[in-house]
């Protein structure tokens, strides 16, 4: 049995690395001595191959002595039990098996030339097929996410382990393998934890059904950079102390019963990027410090029963993308101050989407909001919003969803609004627009909702509204339209719900204008 030059490399090659140790300064002479689980995967896959590979081998042998009586073209495919019967000659009795073999080989001499040249084109494609296997079983050796750097757990971090789990309720025992002296903190042994040179910097536990509180210990992870634990039953409030982690970057507490409030602390973690607290039952106001991380992209607090008004705080953030404050008891006007910071330029906000629906807020709807141009989706829908809205809106390029549904905003529908050319729905149900529908709504040629429903609209539908190629939902009902539904909109391919039940019940067919 031999192989190819290439082929011990790679071997030689990938023992060698699975060998090698996660420190650099440990010896490559004491890796040997605790081979990683990587290597013994590995040496177990060679030893599959390498008897597959001697099995191929003995073939001629047995092909020899097989009944001769069996047609030529018929072949000997080995069972699963044959296989496994070699795997276990091979191991109990090697030096059997060598004898074996090494007969095998003689008795290749004795083979017909035509014979030969039959096996060895044989040979050639399964040495190749070995070739490929072992590449395959080298790339599927079991890589960790995070390698272990050899350093147990700082005193520090171990105290606050067992603090949090004193402080959690555990009834699935998730936290079970928490029960070492630290040793196995940091190694991969407790569940949820990762570390670099013995501080925790990630604790991720979500979907475990816990419940309890966290413990204010949490302070004592200074090297912490991920909190995730979202989607359980933890309650109390949020620890104070978790605002003064300076590498904190992640903060993933939705869909809990945490009370209270916000600690302010909160905001004056540098390194903060995301924090989501949505779906709890938080309360109080919204701390004004939490835009003070100038690198916060993503605010997500919706769900809960904060009170007070928007921060003004939020109107100046660079770093937001995502501010989602819907479902709230937020009352009192949004701060008109959007994209705005004294000699800032408003290109340089990057808010694209911003939701405050389902909240007590009043007042005219912020014509600053025209400054955010990186914009994508504005919802104020189901507030108390009044006054007309604001022309401004028409230079957001990038909306595709303008939501300002059921509040009490008045007036006529700026012609600005053709220019939104990537919109994509646009709901002003349920307020009290008294103007005609503009024409150039059909030069909207990207939009697939309109719903101007319950509103005291009047004139005629535009045939103009036929242009939009892309409309699949149109709602007019409940208005004060005339003159009829225009044969434009019965040729549209997409539309698939017209609602006209107008006020007027002349308009119960199409009809030309």
């Amino acid at each position: 049995m031999t192989f190819s030059l290439s082929q011990y490399k790679i071997l030689s090659l990938s023992l060698s690395f699975s060998l090698k140790s996660d420190d650099p300064h440990v010896p490559f002479s004491q890796s040997l001595k605790h081979p990683p689980p990587s290597f013994q995967y590995l040496i177990f896959s060679q030893l599959i191959l390498l008897l597959f590979h001697s099995f191929l081998y003995s073939l001629p042998n047995i092909w020899k002595n097989h009944n001769q009586t069996r047609r030529r073209s018929q072949r000997i495919v080995p069972s699963i039990s044959s296989f496994s019967f070699g795997v276990f000659v091979v191991m109990d009795y090697p030096f059997q098996t060598f004898q074996f073999l090494k007969k095998g080989a003689s008795d290749w001499r004795r083979i017909s030339h035509k014979k030969k040249e039959k096996w060895k084109i044989l040979h050639s494609k399964c040495t190749h097929f070995i070739f490929f296997l072992q590449l395959l079983f080298c790339a599927l050796q079991p890589v960790r996410s995070e390698i272990w750097d050899g350093v147990i757990v700082t005193a520090a971090d171990y105290q606050a382990l067992q603090a949090i789990k004193h402080e959690l309720d555990d009834p699935k025992g998730f936290l079970r393998s928490w029960n070492d002296s630290g040793y196995g903190a940091c190694s991969g042994g407790w569940a949820g934890i990762k570390c670099a040179q013995g501080q925790v910097i990630v604790l991720q536990l979500p979907w475990k059904g816990l419940g309890g509180r966290i413990s204010e210990k949490i302070g004592q992870f200074q090297a912490l950079r991920k909190l995730s634990l979202h989607d359980n039953q933890i309650g109390g409030p949020i620890p104070q102390s978790l605002g003064f982690l300076p590498n904190l970057r992640g903060v993933q507490l939705f869909n809990n019963r945490l009370s209270g409030s916000i600690p302010p602390s909160l905001g004056f973690s540098p390194l903060l990027q995301t924090v989501d607290l949505s779906n709890n039952s938080l309360t109080d106001k919204i701390p004004d410090s939490l835009a003070n991380s100038t690198k916060l992209y993503r605010l997500n607090l919706s769900y809960n029963s904060f009170s007070g008004s928007v921060p003004v705080s939020f109107t100046h953030s660079h770093s937001l993308t995502f501010l989602a404050l819907q479902h709230n008891n937020l009352s009192g006007p949004v701060p008109d101050s959007w994209g705005s910071t004294g000699t800032q330029n408003s290109h340089l906000f990057r808010l694209q989407s911003l939701t405050l629906d389902h909240n007590f807020l009043s007042g005219s709807i912020p014509a600053s909001l025209g400054k955010l141009s990186e914009l994508e989706e504005v919802s104020i829908s189901g507030n108390h919003f009044s006054g007309a809205i604001p022309n401004e809106i028409g230079s957001l390029s990038r909306l595709r969803t303008l939501d300002f549904s059921n509040n009490a905003i008045n007036g006529s529908l700026p012609s600005s609004i053709s220019n939104l050319s990537l919109l994509v729905q646009l709901n002003l149900e349920g307020n009290k627009l008294d103007s005609k529908i503009p024409e150039g709504l059909g030069s909207l040629k990207n939009l697939s909702v309109l719903n101007l429903r319950n509103n005291q609209l009047q004139g005629p539908i535009p045939a103009a509204l036929g242009n939009i190629s892309t409309l699949t939902q149109l709602d007019l009902s409940l208005n004060n339209l005339s003159d009829g539904i225009p044969v434009s909109l019965a040729d549209l391919p997409h539309l698939s719900l017209i609602l006209h039940h107008l006020q007027d019940q002349k308009f119960n067919r199409f009809c030309s204008n």
